[in-house]
C-alpha cells in the first residue's frame, strides 16, 4: 500500500526533462470508503502554500497528469 505523503518532497519533472520543483503537498478528497489523490502542489509557491504564506492556488498538477511514480521523482505530462 503507498501512502501519500511518501510523495512530498520528491521533484516533479515532465515527460521531456523540465524540472518543476518538488512536491509540497498532495490533495484528496474522499470517495466512498477510500481517499483519492486528486492534486500535487508543487514549486516555490506551492511551498508557500504549504506553509501558509499564501492562498490555495488553483494552479496544482491534477493526479491524471501523472504519468510516472519513479523512487527518486514523479513524473507528468507536458
Amino acid at each position: 500500500m503507498n501512502t501519500a505523503c511518501l510523495l512530498q518532497d520528491r521533484p516533479v519533472r515532465t515527460v521531456s526533462g523540465r524540472r518543476l520543483g518538488h512536491v509540497h503537498d498532495v490533495r484528496c478528497e474522499h470517495r466512498g470508503t477510500r481517499t483519492a489523490v486528486t492534486h500535487l502542489v508543487y514549486g516555490r509557491r506551492g511551498l508557500l502554500e504549504r506553509l501558509g504564506f499564501r492562498v490555495v492556488r488553483r494552479e496544482a498538477i491534477p493526479w491524471k497528469q501523472v504519468i510516472e511514480v519513479r523512487k527518486d521523482s514523479v513524473i507528468v505530462a507536458d
